[in-house]
């Protein structure tokens, strides 16, 4: 007598994706299922993903320049913030990794 419940068959090029189940309606009755084969939308290959991405951030370099231009000393503020924000976080982590005796 079979079991009753889902019986995965795997692929034998992929074991991990199955191709199709067999479901038991009853111990003499047992039905295969085929599983639809999953499909994503591709919007192209990964080259033209990075050439789209560049061609969007080149449109904002000169907007970025302008700002620069136009108002130096928050960018200095901003770039003199971050750089010590990130050397206190470099020293923070080198001094946690010290052994204390």
């Amino acid at each position: 007598m079979a079991r009753k419940g889902v019986y995965m068959k795997t692929n034998k090029s992929n074991p991990n994706r199955t191709n199709s189940f067999s479901v038991n309606l009853a111990p003499s009755r047992r039905r295969v299922v085929r599983a639809p084969r999953k499909r994503y939308a591709s919007s192209g290959g990964t080259i033209e993903n990075i050439m789209s991405i560049l061609l969007s951030l080149s449109a904002l370099i000169p907007v970025l320049l302008l700002l620069i231009w136009l108002f130096p000393k928050f960018f200095a503020m901003v770039g003199i913030a971050l750089g010590t924000w990130i050397t206190y976080k470099i020293g923070y982590r080198i001094y946690s990794s010290w052994e204390r005796s």
